[in-house]
């Protein structure tokens, strides 16, 4: 037999997670409202328990997506936070940045 790779107290702060999570399966919220969850959101959770990789991540479109990444990574369970799910969450951030950094070229470009 071999040993668990997490404490009871991590196991049971995961179940914690997902169940919080799963109260909000099945909705849809048009506005941001506090919203932890998305598409961009839960690539950064995927991430976070091993079920892909940084190539599958998928990026927030605007800064609404990018604070329920931040409120999913707050949300995440601190042996989640993992070297990877870090640089997803700065992958987002970045692509947002850069995405805002973009689109003020692009308007000072086709103003007169």
């Amino acid at each position: 037999m071999t040993a668990s790779l997490f404490s009871t107290e991590q196991l049971e702060a995961d179940v914690a997670f997902w169940a919080q999570r799963a109260l909000k399966a099945n909705s849809c919220s048009l506005s941001d409202g506090g919203r932890d969850t998305g598409v961009s959101s839960n690539s950064i959770v995927a991430i976070a328990y091993g079920i892909c990789g940084l190539c599958d991540q998928e990026f927030p479109m605007d800064a609404d997506d990018l604070a329920a990444c931040y409120r999913a990574w707050n949300k995440l369970p601190s042996h989640r936070k993992n070297q990877a799910a870090t640089q997803a969450l700065h992958r987002a951030e970045m692509s947002v940045v850069e995405g805002s950094r973009l689109h003020a070229l692009q308007l000072s470009q086709n103003q007169p």
